[in-house]
């Protein structure tokens, strides 16, 4: 990453962080994520220690900002199964 990058969110834990760069870095936005080194080296997340920030280039911080936010509406969560059986299912018969 050569151009200029900006903060888009602190998260609170790394791997929280690790998890939405990835989510990030699927739809194309190069991320970058940094914890400062006592949460690193004694894995607390308390008022802030150990929280990480995600870094995005500056020329895709609105598409970035704009995925967080559809995420946290929940556009990308996967529908609920009902209970109908499919055809992998097994099922008991008498």
């Amino acid at each position: 990453m050569d151009k200029k990058l900006v903060k888009i969110s602190t998260i609170p834990g790394l791997l929280n962080a690790e998890l939405i760069k990835m989510f990030l870095e699927s739809k194309g936005i190069e991320c970058l994520v940094s914890q400062e080194s006592a949460g690193k080296a004694l894995g607390l997340t308390v008022d802030g220690l150990g929280s990480a920030k995600i870094y995005v280039r500056e020329d895709q911080e609105k598409e970035a900002e704009e995925l967080l936010a559809a995420l946290d509406r929940g556009e990308f969560e996967l529908p609920e199964e009902g209970n109908n059986s499919s055809a992998g299912d097994v099922t008991e018969t008498e």
